[in-house]
C-alpha cells in the first residue's frame, strides 16, 4: 500500500529512480554500493513503472531493462559509490556530522557504518522526509538522525542550526545528483552557505557537470529526461525541475577560489577502478559527469616552545 505522502511530482520523483537503481545494484554479486532499503522506499511509493523495473522489466521488455540497468544505473551507483567512500574517510579522522544536502531517499542513516555520536542531518522538502521516516519506521538507524525540512532555495541554514547543527565541529556535506535541479543563484547560495558553516576538517562532495554542453545537447539532454521521467509516471511540471542551461558557479574554481582543496575525477572513470565496464552509449555522458570533494584544510598544530 503507497503511504499517503506524494513524492511523485517534481524533482522529488527523481529520487525514486536514483533508490531504483541502488536496489538493483544491490543485488548484483559484484556490487560497487549496497542499500538493503532502496527496494522498501521504491515499492512503497506504489510506483507501478518502478516497480515493474525492481522485478527486472522495463516498458514490458527485459532488453530495455538491461540497458536502464547499465546506463542510468552506471551513473548513479558510481556517484553513490565515490559519496560513500567520502564519508568513510572523513569519518576516520573523526568527523561525526554528515549532512545530506536534497536528501531523497537517501537511507545512509540506516545503512552505514557509522560511529557512536554520529548525527546525519537530512535536508529536503518536508513531504519526502515524511515519506522516507514512515516507510522506514520498522528499521533501526545506525546513527542520529535530524530531519531538516525545508526547500534548498529558502533559509536551509537557519533550520539546519534549529536541529542541532554545530558549525563549529567539521561536517561532511553530500549534494549527490542535486546541483542540476537548483537554479543558478541557488547554487551560488548553497557554496557561500556551506563555506560558512565549515570548520576545518569540513568536507563537500558531489556530482557536476564538468563539460559544457552545446544549447542542442543541452535541449536534447531536457527533452530526453523529462521524456523518460513521465514515462516513469511523474506528474506536474517535469520539463522545468532541471537548470541544464543556467551558467552555474563552476564548483572546482569556487572552492579553489575560497581556500578549500578540491580533488576531481568523473563518473567513468571511478567506474572503470572500480573493475565495471563503461556502457559505449554511455560513455561520453558518465565522462562529462564530474565527482568532485572539496576539503577546508585543517591548520597545523601550534607548537609551544618548551620552558628552560
Amino acid at each position: 500500500m503507497p503511504i499517503d505522502d506524494d513524492i511523485t511530482t517534481g524533482a522529488a520523483f527523481t529520487a525514486i529512480g536514483a533508490a531504483a537503481m541502488r536496489a538493483l545494484e544491490s543485488h548484483r554479486p559484484d556490487a560497487v554500493c549496497t542499500d538493503p532499503y532502496a527496494e522498501i522506499l521504491v515499492r512503497a511509493t506504489g510506483v507501478a513503472q518502478w516497480i515493474e523495473v525492481l522485478d527486472g522489466r522495463y516498458g514490458g521488455s527485459t532488453a530495455e531493462f538491461a540497458r536502464l540497468r547499465e546506463v542510468m544505473g552506471g551513473f548513479m551507483i558510481t556517484r553513490t559509490r565515490y559519496c560513500d567512500d567520502v564519508i568513510g574517510r572523513a569519518l576516520a579522522e573523526g568527523v561525526r556530522q554528515l549532512a545530506i544536502l536534497g536528501a531523497g531517499l537517501d537511507a545512509r542513516a540506516w545503512r552505514l557504518e557509522l560511529p557512536t555520536g554520529t548525527t546525519v542531518f537530512e535536508i529536503d522538502q518536508p513531504k519526502v522526509l515524511r515519506f522516507k521516516a514512515t516507510a522506514l519506521a520498522d528499521h533501526p538507524l545506525v546513527a542520529t538522525r535530524r530531519e531538516v525540512p525545508v526547500d534548498l532555495r529558502e533559509n536551509w541554514p537557519k533550520a539546519l542550526s534549529d536541529n542541532g547543527f554545530e558549525p563549529t565541529r567539521p561536517t561532511v556535506w553530500i549534494a549527490e545528483g542535486l546541483l542540476p535541479y537548483l537554479p543558478a543563484d541557488a547554487v551560488l547560495a548553497l557554496f557561500e552557505n556551506i563555506a560558512a558553516h565549515s570548520a576545518p576538517g569540513s568536507r563537500f562532495a558531489a556530482n557536476f557537470n564538468a563539460a559544457p554542453l552545446t544549447g542542442e545537447q543541452l535541449a536534447k539532454l531536457r527533452e530526453d529526461a523529462a521524456r523518460r521521467y513521465r514515462e516513469m509516471g511523474a506528474r506536474g511540471d517535469v520539463e522545468n525541475m532541471w537548470h541544464f542551461d543556467e551558467i552555474q558557479a563552476d564548483a572546482v574554481s569556487w572552492f579553489t577560489a575560497h581556500g578549500w582543496s578540491v580533488t576531481t575525477t568523473d563518473t567513468a572513470r571511478l567506474l572503470t577502478e572500480l573493475g565495471r565496464p563503461v556502457p559505449a552509449e554511455a560513455r561520453a555522458t558518465m565522462r562529462a559527469q564530474g565527482l568532485l570533494t572539496a576539503a577546508v584544510p585543517t591548520p597545523p598544530p601550534i607548537n609551544t616552545p618548551s620552558a628552560g
